[in-house]
């Protein structure tokens, strides 16, 4: 996470300004929301209701 001046420079905002810091928790909020999700993503071969995805035929006859 980019400290409040770093994020501000880098987005061309005045720190002195109140929508400045809107946007910065703005920031802070969707990055802790992400990093969450990370965190909770379920594992690789599974679906999102925990069960076994099966891999299906390529090409054919359904």
């Amino acid at each position: 996470m980019k400290p409040f001046a770093e994020f501000c420079a880098h987005y061309q905002l005045d720190p002195n300004t109140e929508e400045a810091g809107e946007q910065y928790r703005d920031y802070c909020d969707k990055l802790a929301l992400f990093r969450q999700a990370v965190v909770e993503q379920p594992k690789s071969g599974s679906d999102e209701l925990g069960g076994q995805i099966m891999p299906t035929s390529q090409g054919g006859e359904a």
